[in-house]
């Protein structure tokens, strides 16, 4: 069972529509800007809702490696973000927590990481940069590939980080639209971000087995979906 309309969940529910023994929760709040309390209230009366009319199935939730980020400590989503996994700790039975880093892919939602930057800088808009701020950034075709294999597994009761050991300034990762879209972004350097390090060994060695680094992912990424 998948719960959700947008990029995640339509790429999972490929997989996992008709399993009865797995429930991807992928309708939560996607704006990591939102102010809106309601908002935040829905996601966990939905979240709540389904978990009690299915007991016995392994529960999948998706929250964010941005709770490692100093930088964000203030945020309402943030905070949002870990009240959810306190709750699913506290009262699920079996369950896995997946904190995903900025994902890029396939969608029409404006609001996503990598949609909200392409659009700015094809629009000529002013993009303020924060000069310390870095990014882990994950192709969607790789949060099914890596994530499947650990969702049919007997592992429960974990809550993962998962992003790879790559991680890129923003500085730098505007450079690259700015390369590939043969385009000046229209940028404003301003204070603000931190770096911060992400513990991902699970993660990595769950994937060990078949994972090969690859030194131009970043880049290559962005290039697939903007060519899209």
């Amino acid at each position: 069972m998948v719960i959700g309309s947008g990029m995640i969940a339509k790429t999972f529910n490929y997989y996992y529509h008709d399993n009865d023994n797995v429930i991807i929760f992928a309708s939560g709040v996607s704006n990591s800007k939102e102010q809106n309390n309601s908002c935040f209230e829905r996601e966990i009366n939905l979240l709540i809702d389904k978990h009690s009319k299915n007991l016995d199935k392994k529960f999948i939730y998706f929250s964010t490696i941005s709770i490692d980020d100093k930088s964000l400590s203030n945020s309402k989503y943030i905070n949002h973000k870990i009240n959810v996994e306190n709750i699913i700790s506290k009262n699920f039975n079996n369950y896995i927590i997946f904190r995903l880093p900025n994902i890029v892919g396939n969608t029409d939602n404006n609001n996503t990481f990598f949609n909200f930057f392409k659009n700015k800088i094809k629009n000529n808009e002013e993009i303020q940069i924060q000069k310390d701020a870095f990014r882990y950034i994950i192709d969607m075709d790789d949060v099914t590939k890596h994530l499947q294999p650990i969702i049919d597994s007997k592992l429960k009761n974990k809550t993962i980080n998962i992003c790879f050991d790559d991680k890129v300034k923003m500085i730098d990762l505007i450079e690259n639209f700015e390369k590939i879209m043969n385009v000046n972004a229209n940028k404003k350097i301003v204070d603000g971000g931190c770096d911060y390090i992400v513990n991902n060994e699970e993660f990595m060695s769950l994937i060990k087995p078949y994972y090969k680094k690859n030194d131009l992912y970043i880049f290559q990424t962005i290039e697939k979906y903007i060519n899209a």
